[in-house]
């Protein structure tokens, strides 16, 4: 072998990882069901854990709010990021596309139960106007906020079989290759079609 052959063979096996003799490696494959189940973990436990924390807070007496406030993170995390985690299991190009959705969703459905709970409690009486556009608004909310979590649900095992697709669709793959045996370097060349 020249010079040259041997610097090229020795390039090609620092910048690619040697691969054994035999079947090129099977692709990892994502599951429909885990990118749910992630998707709904994401969302309950941060809601669970963030209501505990908020709830021993309330009942503790020492003044401090550190639970409270490090609790409505973690509920405000899982409710506008959890359903997303599916979709980023999947690899999806865009997981958190859906956020601002819920975002929107939640703040106008807070304004109107806010203003349907202040004119409920204020003592002038509240005009039945200021109600229904409070009712309004409350559902129009909770609709954005709705829509928006079950299409990331929805939208996360569809993102799994587009990833799986993409691993398993046609592809090649040259890989350089010791045999122990005969103690001899080679190259391993794989179509996937």
């Amino acid at each position: 072998m020249t010079t040259r052959a041997l610097f090229t063979l020795g390039a090609i096996l620092l910048l690619c990882p040697i691969a054994s003799a035999g079947s090129p490696p099977a692709p990892h494959l994502k599951s429909r069901d885990r990118a749910t189940l992630t998707a709904l973990g994401a969302t309950l436990l941060p809601i669970g854990v963030g209501a505990l924390l908020i709830a021993v807070d309330l009942n503790d007496d020492d003044g401090s709010s550190a639970g409270s406030v490090v609790g409505t993170l973690l509920v405000g995390s899982g409710v506008l990021f959890g359903p997303s985690f599916g979709r980023v299991y999947a690899h999806d190009r865009k997981p958190l596309s859906l956020v601002p959705l819920r975002l929107a969703g939640l703040g106008v459905g807070l304004l109107g139960l806010s203003l349907f709970t202040l004119n409920e409690v204020s003592e002038s009486g509240a005009s039945t106007a200021q109600v229904a556009i409070g009712l309004v608004a409350f559902g129009a909310g909770t609709a954005g906020y709705v829509v928006g979590t079950v299409k990331d649900f929805v939208r996360a095992p569809k993102a799994v079989d587009k990833y799986n697709e993409h691993l398993t669709g046609a592809a090649w793959h040259l890989r350089p290759v010791y045999y122990s045996a005969s103690h001899a370097v080679g190259a391993n060349f794989t179509l996937r079609f």
